[in-house]
């Protein structure tokens, strides 16, 4: 057997490894870090306004049951009802402000991952020997879209070849 078929064979009856979470952030770098931390603590102060807004209008409709019962006045209830509505409107342009940065701070984090991960792929074909190729199935798979990668690919992601 050629030494070349040999790493054929090797490469098609090769076993892939579990996939494992830590495998999620294979891509990332000490850069995105910058991004990753506000978007973890953006995230959980986001989450963390919906229980905010629930007690606030569990305040309002604990103000209107003192009213009906009769231990708080109309103007005491205006009073109450107008200080909850204040919070909430405070706790919804809260809500505005952190689901958009929480937003543009995980497509940012997504779209560096997904580049270096394009990066890595068009290498990894880059560098790959003709028979690997060969011995592939040109209508399917990586093959087929081989000629595709590397002609839109390399500028894109400043691949030389």
């Amino acid at each position: 057997m050629s030494s070349a078929a040999s790493v054929i064979s090797a490469e098609i009856t090769m076993e892939k490894p579990p996939a494992t979470y830590k495998g999620l952030y294979r891509f990332c770098t000490r850069g995105d870090l910058a991004i990753l931390f506000p978007a973890l603590a953006v995230s959980i102060a986001s989450g963390l306004l919906i229980p905010a807004f629930t007690i606030l209008l569990g305040d309002i409709f604990i103000s209107f049951g003192l009213f009906s019962s009769g231990s708080i006045s109309g103007d005491e209830l205006q009073q109450q009802t107008t200080k909850y509505v204040i919070g909430i409107v405070v706790v919804g342009a809260a809500a505005w402000a952190l689901g958009w940065a929480h937003m543009a701070l995980w497509l940012a984090f997504g779209e560096n991952m997904a580049k270096r991960s394009r990066q890595a792929i068009i290498k990894g074909l880059l560098e790959k020997n003709m028979t690997w190729y060969d011995s592939k199935v040109v209508d399917s798979g990586v093959s087929g879209s081989i000629n595709k990668a590397v002609k839109y690919y390399p500028p894109l992601l400043n691949v030389n070849i």
